[in-house]
């Protein structure tokens, strides 16, 4: 069953290293929390991998909780930063990191439950650390990162279905939409209602999703310059 994760590491790992080199052409901020934010996704999918191969690792688990919770939010406020001005963006990252640093606190301080950690292969861990605060940090992360990337993607929708053109962006957004929505599904099943058996196949199937939405978006893009170009 590891090769789910295994893959998720992988996608998150091409995914952010494509970003980067956006970044590094460009120097937008959002593009650069993407980028931190994918690689957060790849180091907690091989956390995970590691804490089943290092026999139920306690250390690796925490680091898979920490940085899987974390993925989303900075993805988040990279979306963000795309639509709001720069004094509200430079709000939300301190916020961010502020939330971030909470998180460090209690992912490493809350106490694990030794028997379910064992019983680990395969499943989210949702029942590993069940303690109030980590819940609702999960629960913060997810919410508030997937609707961020959910409402400006949306918001890109609708922008371009008025202006009545770039229906590869159009198609682009929604799948990032999509795949976000079903990454954040998979987290809600496992934290809220423990139904975790298929965490990993839902989360590679939303990467994929989310990751083709990517490309789309990337080689419409090029295109338009390419017709700029030609004119």
């Amino acid at each position: 069953m590891l090769y789910y994760p295994v893959l998720v590491a992988a996608i998150c790992l091409v995914f952010g290293g494509i970003v980067l080199n956006q970044y590094r052409a460009r120097r937008k901020a959002y593009q650069f929390w993407w980028a931190m934010s994918l690689f957060l996704g790849s180091v907690a999918s091989v956390s995970y991998v590691l804490t089943v191969a290092a026999g139920h690792n306690a250390f690796f688990f925490r680091n898979y909780l920490l940085f899987g919770g974390l993925m989303p939010v900075f993805l988040g406020l990279g979306s963000l930063l795309l639509v709001v001005s720069r004094r509200i963006g430079a709000v939300c990252l301190y916020l961010t990191l502020l939330g971030s640093a909470v998180g460090v606190y209690y992912f490493y301080a809350v106490p694990l439950n030794a028997a379910a950690l064992n019983a680990l292969n395969g499943a989210a861990g949702a029942t590993v650390m069940t303690a109030t605060p980590v819940l609702i940090l999960l629960g913060l992360y997810g919410g508030c990162g997937g609707l961020a990337v959910i409402g400006v993607a949306v918001y890109s929708i609708v922008h371009l279905l008025r202006r009545g053109g770039g229906w590869g962006f159009v198609a682009g957004n929604v799948l990032i939409a999509a795949g976000t929505f079903v990454n954040g599904a998979a987290g809600t099943m496992a934290t809220t209602f423990h139904q975790d058996a298929a965490f990993w196949l839902t989360m590679s199937a939303g990467w994929v999703v989310l990751f083709s939405g990517f490309l789309v978006t990337t080689a419409t893009a090029a295109q338009f310059k390419a017709r700029l170009r030609e004119v």
